[in-house]
């Protein structure tokens, strides 16, 4: 049973990921928009994880047009070649040297454009890490321990990426305001919670709307004061954006969203048989919380027919050890230390639909009723005190490998509950 549920959770969570194909959604999406696009200079610049495949949606879309210049900066696990395209590796999720230069190459392009051109930006989830670019005194030293810190505090991705927006000259709006008077085109696969323009990658080129966030609350609340060397928490309390004397047409859409991929899971698993519960149609704060979560609604299920509980978002883990992992990874192995009493067969996946969780070359885990029983409970418990769940997934087969998948739309969580009566 427990093998034919591994293969269904791992067949379900790849339909969520296929979901969210950047190439055909790109190239449709930039299909639509050839009217603003024809007869002007053209440059393309894709960013994150999934721009490989936006580039080659583009260039499909494009097929025929003169691109001056197609600039790709993604994650070195997900490098490509791509004719007519400078493609650039970048740190992922600390930043490096390497997205330094590739940060400033998109800065030296953008600078260069004029009202006569048109700059198609594609973003998609891991840029605000892959361009590190100082702002003011700051040192690239400075971004990476400011990322590590914000990384390691729990805090979820919108307060993150609004910190590094003022560490940063690219981020919040920094990329639109160098492109001035250029017709600037931005097409987004959204990684964060209600898919914020201005949140996804960090908004390179979104000027944030509304209220500024409360940087202070943020660096209060996630002991940010104390984990931030002195320069940076001034940087950060003093920071504000150059004006721009003049600013050509904006079109921004955000193209794909974690709430494709999760109402696609729920379709399938639907069209397998299992009653659907959606617990969130965005799953964050601790990994503990939403473990128990998952957990308690395990425990009330009705196990009467089969039952597929699913959720999409992330998490956040606070870092207090030393070990290897994920949000996924711990995710799943606090589930099934939380599931031990659990009646019958179950199965629970937790995966980044970018294939790669935290920095580990696995996508999540993948746990069931006998994954305590093989890995150990003081060996589970050991391992989550030093936030070390990649070993302990290992030790018990349990971690979830895909590969990278050239997307990424956040996370999806799935427990599938087969009825108690079944013949196990």
């Amino acid at each position: 049973m427990s093998h034919h549920l591994r293969t269904q959770a791992q067949e379900l969570f790849m339909a969520g990921v296929r979901a969210a194909d950047p190439e055909a959604i790109t190239q449709r999406n930039v299909e639509a928009r050839l009217d603003q696009i024809t007869g002007h200079r053209l440059t393309i610049i894709a960013t994150g994880k999934a721009s490989i495949p936006m580039m080659r949606g583009a260039m499909a879309a494009l097929s025929g047009h003169d691109v001056q210049k197609a600039i790709t900066v993604t994650n070195r696990e997900n490098l490509t070649d791509l004719e007519g395209v400078m493609v650039l590796p970048a740190g992922h999720p600390v930043p490096d040297a390497q997205g330094a230069y590739a940060a400033q190459t998109i800065i030296d392009t953008v600078l260069a454009l004029g009202a006569e051109d048109v700059l198609l930006f594609l973003v998609s989830g891991g840029t605000s890490a892959m361009l590190p670019a100082p702002a003011g005194d700051l040192t690239l030293d400075d971004e990476i321990a400011a990322t590590q810190a914000l990384l390691a505090s729990g805090a979820p991705i919108d307060a993150v990426n609004a910190v590094r927006g003022r560490l940063s000259r690219v981020k919040s709006g920094g990329l639109s305001r160098m492109a001035g008077a250029a017709t600037l085109i931005t097409l987004m696969l959204s990684d964060v919670p209600g898919d914020d323009p201005a949140v996804i990658g960090s908004g390179p080129t979104m000027e944030p709307e509304g209220a500024a966030p409360d940087i202070s609350s943020i660096m209060a609340r996630y002991n940010l004061d104390t984990a931030f060397s002195g320069k940076v928490r001034a940087h950060v309390a003093d920071a504000r954006p150059a004006p721009v004397a003049e600013m050509g047409a904006r079109d921004a859409a955000v193209i794909c969203s974690n709430a494709i991929s999760l109402r696609t899971v729920s379709e399938a698993a639907a069209a397998l048989g299992y009653q659907v519960n959606v617990l969130s149609e965005w799953l964050d704060g601790d990994v503990e919380a939403a473990a128990h979560l998952f957990a308690r609604q395990a425990q009330a299920a009705d196990r009467s027919r089969p039952m597929a509980l699913i959720a999409g978002g992330e998490t956040t883990v606070q870092l207090v050890g030393d070990g290897k992992g994920g949000r996924n990874q711990e995710l799943a192995l606090r589930f099934a230390l939380h599931s031990q009493e659990l009646a019958g067969p179950w199965l629970f996946l937790s995966g980044g639909t970018d294939g790669r969780d935290g920095p580990t070359e696995a996508a999540g885990g993948h746990v069931d009723d006998t994954s305590v029983a093989r890995i150990g409970d003081a060996a589970i418990r050991a391992a989550l005190a030093n936030n070390d769940a990649y070993h302990a997934l290992a030790a018990g087969s349990d971690l979830l490998m895909t590969g990278g998948t050239g997307t990424n739309v956040a996370d999806l969580q799935l427990l599938l509950l087969p009825p108690v009566s079944a013949d196990i």
